[in-house]
């Protein structure tokens, strides 16, 4: 239930939303995070009886979109990197001409990924811009066009940013996932009263604790790593994190799920480890695969060197899955306290102390599990988000002032539980 005064802010939201970019896959099913929470929030605005436009470049939906979303199909025909960024705004904005000419259209919405300079193409539009959700940024890697080349890198950045603080400024409202992702926001200062909370959500009907009471002793300790298989993601750092987790816990077995471009040297590091019989590869896994994996698991790892707002990580938290993560990006923000452990970054000391502390601790495992399936109910389901999403297009379309809600995101200050064996330093 929102409080009296969202009540009010979503009553006077308006209700006809053009989505300008989705993401670059929408989809319901495919394991691709941006195209599924932003599905997710379509989906749930549609049930609240708005009136949608997407504009899509790609897209995969497995079931029937309601008679009140309409996709619009454009595909990117320039394969130029900036030439097709620039193709679409100018056939984003065509398409809002169009529609204008038909129906008013309220909102304009850029969500997940907020492409820098996209939203510009709607200068003199006439219509609020919605910019995010806009989670943190990944640690900086340097675009390939740059790379090795100082002084063009500094020169792209800079214009990154000029253009990104251009289109914050003109956008009526920015939504962010957590204070973490203010490393996105050039010039917080300037645009602090248009900064909203809205969080990203997950089912959790269908992810929630399995029905079966398994025996600790009948069920083997499991570590689940379900992400893509890539260096950022911190695979590596948990394959030799597990070395040390076999020999102190001879029966424990790790789970890898995914693809990705590093899959073949994943499989090559697993097969020269002398607790490969202890590490299974499941490759790929789909979208009605994962609810299961996760009840199946006792912990859900996911050690990224960088980790903006896992989607995953909301789905074993909803299970009652036990998780130890970096505490990079917003990890600290969406992962509550008492629910897992934070671990530095790149640091396969602390990781394995704080993998073995949780599988050797049966209570401990209890208490992060209650812990984190509350927390789901209470903070992320489709409803909550959703409430905050109608409060934002209210005041972004100068329909309230000001918003009220109960979803900003609180930091785990401190996710050990009187452990002494790792120091956690959340983001500020």
């Amino acid at each position: 239930m929102q409080p009296i005064e969202d009540r009010k802010a979503a009553a006077k939201a308006p209700k006809t939303i053009f989505i300008i970019h989705p993401s670059d896959f929408l989809t319901d099913h495919e394991p691709y995070g941006d195209g599924l929470i932003a599905f997710g929030f379509i989906s749930k605005l549609a049930e609240r009886g708005y009136r949608i436009h997407v504009a899509v470049k790609r897209y995969s939906i497995g079931h029937a979109l309601p008679p009140n979303v309409t996709l619009h199909l454009l595909p990117i025909r320039v394969r130029l990197p900036l030439l097709n960024r620039l193709e679409y705004m100018i056939r984003v904005r065509l398409l809002f001409n169009r529609l204008k000419k038909t129906e008013p259209l309220d909102i304009l919405h850029q969500m997940n990924p907020v492409f820098a300079g996209l939203s510009l193409a709607f200068i003199g539009a006439g219509v609020p811009v919605v910019l995010g959700t806009i989670v943190p940024s990944w640690p900086h890697n340097p675009d390939a066009v740059a790379a090795g080349n100082p002084a063009l890198a500094g020169l792209l950045s800079f214009a990154k940013k000029v253009i990104v603080g251009l289109q914050q400024k003109r956008a009526a409202a920015l939504l962010l996932t957590s204070p973490a992702a203010l490393n996105r926001v050039p010039n917080p200062a300037q645009v602090q009263h248009k900064i909203l909370s809205v969080p990203h959500a997950v089912d959790v009907e269908r992810y929630s604790p399995s029905g079966v009471n398994l025996l600790p002793e009948k069920m083997p300790l499991t570590i689940l790593f379900l992400a893509n298989l890539s260096g950022r993601k911190g695979i590596f750092v948990l394959l030799t994190a597990f070395e040390k987790v076999s020999k102190a816990l001879p029966t424990c077995r790790l789970r890898i799920a995914g693809g990705g471009p590093e899959a073949e040297a994943v499989a090559k590091r697993v097969a020269s480890m002398d607790c490969r019989s202890q590490i299974e590869l499941l490759g790929p896994v789909s979208r009605e695969q994962t609810a299961d994996l996760f009840r199946a698991s006792t912990v859900y790892c996911l050690p990224s060197f960088g980790e903006p707002h896992a989607t995953a990580v909301m789905e074993a938290m909803s299970c009652g899955i036990p998780i130890v993560a970096t505490a990079a990006g917003g990890n600290p923000y969406l992962i509550p306290m008492g629910g897992g452990r934070l671990v530095a970054v790149g640091s396969d000391a602390e990781l394995s102390a704080a993998l073995i502390e949780v599988l050797s601790n049966d209570d401990l495992r209890a208490s992060m599990s209650q812990v984190n399936r509350q927390y789901a109910e209470q903070r992320l389901t489709w409803d909550k988000a959703c409430d905050a999403l109608e409060n934002a297009y209210a005041f972004a379309a100068g329909r309230v002032t000001s918003v009220q809600s109960d979803l900003r995101p609180q930091p785990l200050r401190d996710s050990r539980i009187g452990a002494q064996h790792h120091h956690v330093v959340p983001n500020k």
